[in-house]
């Protein structure tokens, strides 16, 4: 064995890094694209920031890494950017935590659009502009669904109300929905006795259709729609939610629950 120099100091066995896959490298960059976005601010500052948290020199952030990990993810058959290395991810990954959730709905997003994409796969698209603001949905009055002679075309009542908003440079769209005529009556109530229901969630795109997973606020039961875009200001199709809801009021149980089929209009568009 040969002796070390005296002024060589012998370094500790470093410990074993922690390996990201796609899928945990994608939420890292959605997260660190929407923090940056949401603070309107560069990469330099962005450096002093993740520096200042994780108790870093900005030497161990280098400007040229951190801009590249920032870049959307590369279509498929386009030049894919080089790997950024598992130092640098663990760094980013002290800095997110160290902010904590402080939106569980933007977190949940990231991590459904990153499980959602596979390598050898087309990335998922950003959510295009047109599928941003209000829409307006209307869906088969509650009476026709039950009937075995249903008529035909059913009878449409306005049912709820659907907001997407996009985030800048992210695979996923904030929604909300609030369901006004949870009866679906031809004539919906109105006043406090009225039943009504809130969801929040977040919106992906995958190919030609649109996925909605939501949560209702009030039981935290979940609600999904698979929908696609037509005439460019519809979304239709069916939605689904678990079958524990909430009463319509104390003495009427809860309505069977199946498939929902929808028509949401925005609102913002003529026609």
């Amino acid at each position: 064995m040969t002796d070390q120099p005296a002024n060589v100091t012998s370094l500790p066995e470093p410990s074993r890094q922690k390996t990201y896959d796609t899928a945990e490298t994608e939420r890292l960059r959605s997260a660190l694209i929407a923090y940056r976005e949401a603070e309107d601010i560069g990469v330099p500052t962005l450096i002093m920031r993740i520096a200042d948290t994780t108790k870093r020199s900005i030497l161990d952030i280098p400007p040229s890494t951190l801009q590249r990990f920032l870049k959307p993810t590369p279509k498929k058959g386009s030049n894919k950017p080089s790997k950024t290395n598992a130092v640098s991810l663990a760094i980013y990954d002290e800095f997110l935590q160290a902010l904590g959730d402080s939106d569980p709905v933007s977190t949940f997003g990231q991590n459904l659009s990153a499980f959602f994409h596979l390598p050898s796969e087309e990335p998922l698209s950003e959510i295009p502009d047109e599928l941003a603001g209000i829409f307006d949905s209307t869906t088969d009055k509650l009476t026709d669904i039950f009937r075995i002679n249903k008529p035909y075309p059913p009878e449409k009542v306005p049912y709820s109300r659907l907001v997407i908003t996009p985030l800048p440079h992210s695979k996923f769209a904030k929604a909300r929905e609030f369901v006004f005529n949870w009866d679906r009556s031809p004539s919906p109530r109105e006043g406090d006795d009225t039943p009504r229901r809130a969801y929040d969630g977040v919106m992906v795109l995958s190919g030609a259709s649109l996925f909605l997973c939501l949560k209702n606020v009030l039981t935290g039961t979940p609600r999904t729609y698979w929908l696609q875009q037509q005439l460019s200001e519809y979304l239709v199709g069916h939605g689904h939610e678990a079958s524990w809801v909430i009463p319509s009021s104390a003495d009427e149980p809860a309505a069977p629950v199946r498939p929902l089929e929808v028509a949401f209009h925005n609102s913002d568009s003529s026609s």
